[in-house]
């Protein structure tokens, strides 16, 4: 009988692991979801005008700018901010934007085969919701 007890508690044991280490797995699957719904899309709207269209929009906040691409739930006061956590990010191979010229900017993206983007410092303001800096 003791042997049985035994058996039914190690088999408690190892559900109550394999349920915990299931839960730890879609948790950690969570943030690629929400970068994946981060992420720009092309629209066409015409075959001369293709709209960049961000699937999930910024949003100001008292503190700052919130909902931004990469930005894992921070929110950030100024554009400076936000792109040196770009940068940091940059660690993990996201993209990020660095300055070539005082006030133009390059999207650094480790795919040989994506097109360079530069952008202007006013461009970048009004792309992430900093307009009113």
């Amino acid at each position: 009988m003791h042997k049985k007890k035994q058996l039914i508690l190690h088999s408690a044991i190892l559900l109550s692991i394999a349920a915990t280490s299931c839960q730890r797995g879609q948790a950690e699957a969570e943030p690629y979801k929400a970068l994946e719904a981060q992420e720009e899309t092309i629209v066409t709207v015409s075959q001369k005008d293709p709209v960049t269209v961000s699937q999930q929009k910024c949003s100001k906040t008292p503190e700052g700018v919130a909902g931004l691409p990469y930005s894992h739930g921070k929110v950030f006061a100024t554009l400076d901010e936000y792109l040196a956590h770009l940068h940091q990010l940059s660690a993990i191979d996201l993209p990020y934007w660095r300055e070539i010229r005082p006030g133009i900017y390059q999207k650094v993206v480790r795919m040989p085969e994506a097109e360079p983007q530069t952008a202007t410092r006013e461009e970048l303001m009004k792309k992430y919701c900093f307009d009113g800096e």
